[in-house]
């Protein structure tokens, strides 16, 4: 309530030094200040009387509709709470204990068995109970255990009781949040390092469950992804299970299952000059061939890995010369394992010898 003690009715620059001062401006600050000790009397003993009959219950727990009268106190010693009537007959209900407010501890045990005693220690657990906690190492399991002071062990999920992932409590400086649930007696971690939609990087197969649309990896061993031997990325679509995106293999990606280009090199199958040669490539996307020495040679045959259908090809000729300027190649077969390239006059497409040493670059794609 707003206080009714007024001091600014008090001439504090009275009375003035070295005069001779009137006694009546004495009697007016007196008065002034009499009423106000009078004013702060009846504010202090209402104050009084409305703490001394707040109603104290330490036998049972009041209920949410006990009667009560707003600003009134309660304690419950059997279930170490405070309540707090807010308005008639409606109570709000407080922990007593430090700790059950949400105090801070560094973690014991084990990565997977984590333990926290907290001083004061925590003597119940209630349904919203928050503890903050720091964890010591990453959890190795998707089933961590908390043991809170004398407790048993009880298991931490997330989301909605969702397993962690391995690595979802970080490990030092994790400041871990945790909040109790009563329903199934467990802990919720409310800031795991994955989140709690982020189910990716976690497993090796699709045995678990998976929200719709998250990526996921389809890793053998490490449960990460990773680009390596028969590694693929995938996309989890409710009702249609596992739909490949791309796959990385010892022959290169692949799209939906099928070969887009070739990490190996190519290799010269057949035809061109004396000494043919893949000078250096980048798998199929791009790679020199030199089509070799002789200057009589017409057309070659370039081997790749093993296409759903066919090869696309585009070409260009490196170092040519003032007669080649008037040729071009052309790939003029494919196969799903080849293509053949051709040398032609420009003009009239009148098959004609390369000059030795011609660098054709190459880009080839799968189909």
């Amino acid at each position: 309530m707003a206080s009714n003690i007024n001091p600014t009715n008090i001439d504090t620059t009275y009375p003035i030094a070295g005069q001779d001062n009137d006694t009546q401006g004495f009697r007016t600050n007196f008065t002034v200040i009499y009423d106000n000790f009078i004013t702060a009397g009846r504010e202090i003993t209402s104050l009084q009387s409305t703490v001394t009959n707040a109603p104290v219950i330490t036998t049972v727990p009041i209920s949410p509709t006990s009667a009560g009268i707003p600003g009134q106190v309660a304690y419950d010693n059997l279930g170490d709470y405070f309540y707090v009537c807010y308005a008639t007959n409606a109570w709000a209900k407080f922990p007593s204990t430090i700790a059950l407010a949400g105090a801070y501890v560094d973690a014991t045990g084990t990565a997977d068995a984590l333990i926290a005693n907290y001083n004061p220690a925590v003597t119940s657990l209630f349904d919203g109970l928050v503890l903050l906690l720091g964890a010591i190492l990453p959890n190795a399991t998707t089933s961590p255990t908390l043991k809170v002071n004398g407790f048993s062990p009880l298991p931490i999920y997330k989301g909605t009781n969702q397993p962690l992932l391995i690595g979802d409590i970080g490990g030092a400086n994790h400041e871990m949040q945790l909040i109790y649930n009563a329903g199934t007696n467990s802990f919720t971690l409310l800031n795991p390092i994955y989140g709690v939609a982020n189910a990716a990087i976690a497993t090796g197969t699709f045995s678990t469950t998976y929200l719709d649309g998250v990526v996921i990896d389809y890793v053998s061993g490490n449960g990460r992804i990773s680009v390596g031997t028969n590694d693929a990325l995938t996309i989890y679509n409710n009702g249609v299970s596992g739909v490949q995106l791309a796959k990385f293999n010892s022959n290169g990606m692949a799209l939906s299952g099928n070969l887009l280009f070739t990490g190996n090199s190519p290799t010269i199958s057949s035809g061109f000059g004396t000494s043919a040669s893949i000078e250096s490539n980048n798998g199929s996307l791009t790679f020199r061939a030199n089509i070799g020495l002789g200057g009589t040679a017409t057309s070659g045959v370039i081997g790749l890995p093993l296409a759903a259908h066919g090869w696309n090809s585009d070409f260009t000729v490196f170092n040519p010369t003032l007669t080649n300027l008037q040729q071009t190649t052309i790939c003029n077969a494919s196969s799903n394992v080849s293509i053949t390239l051709t040398n032609v006059w420009t003009a009239n497409a009148v098959v004609v010898a390369w000059p030795a040493s011609t660098v054709l670059m190459i880009q080839a794609t799968a189909y």
